[in-house]
């Protein structure tokens, strides 16, 4: 009886540790990116959502972020606007840095929720902290505007230019636009800059200066 349950009894532990390994999160993760991209074949968005939605489900936040992208467009799955916005709420309370801008944009344009720019000024703000330039545009814009709470000229060029840095020519362009009255050289050699790199919304403005129209 012994000689037989021992061989069985070895089999078993050896197999545990391999029964009991947990999924990588962040390889099902880049599976999805790979799917959603194209990178192995044509691109897959369902099976890009359905790796993410596995990841999401281990905490994953980029997970969360890029399946609330699909839902929120219907891309690969069926059009989902409610989970989307749950997704992103929950990946932004993580951190995630694009989840955190696209939840702020939401607040912003106030069609999925009640518009609320406070909120999406903090939102932008948690963004724009973890290096995100398109967050830094938005933020600089709302303190340049005065959304969401207090005007502040000198913190919104910190941020224009911490956009423009990173190759924002947007960024470059409304800064080059607040400049014009305080330093109308600069102003324009930004706006030019902009228009350089393929700005259409610079030139414009150049050719309005240009030609006082």
């Amino acid at each position: 009886m012994k000689r037989t349950l021992l061989p069985v009894l070895v089999v078993l532990a050896l197999a545990a540790p391999a029964l009991a390994q947990p999924v990588d999160q962040w390889k099902v993760y880049e599976e999805g990116v790979a799917l959603l991209e194209g990178k192995n074949g044509p691109a897959d968005p369902r099976g890009a959502a359905e790796r993410f939605e596995q990841a999401a489900k281990l905490g994953n936040a980029w997970a969360q972020f890029k399946l609330g992208e699909l839902l929120m467009d219907g891309n690969g799955v069926g059009k989902d606007q409610k989970r989307a916005l749950e997704l992103f709420t929950t990946a932004a309370d993580a951190g995630n840095p694009w989840a955190q801008f696209k939840l702020g944009d939401v607040y912003v344009e106030g069609t999925l929720v009640t518009r609320d720019e406070s909120k999406a000024r903090a939102l932008f703000e948690s963004s724009a902290k973890e290096g995100n330039a398109w967050a830094q545009l938005r933020l600089g814009e709302m303190y340049m505007d005065g959304r969401g709470g207090p005007r502040d000229r000198a913190r919104a060029v910190a941020l224009l230019e911490a956009s423009m840095e990173q190759g924002n020519t947007f960024a470059m362009m409304v800064l080059g636009n607040l400049l014009l009255d305080s330093s109308p050289s600069r102003g324009k050699t930004l706006l030019r800059q902009a228009a350089d790199a393929g700005n259409e919304v610079a030139l414009r403005r150049l050719r309005q200066l240009n030609t006082g129209l």
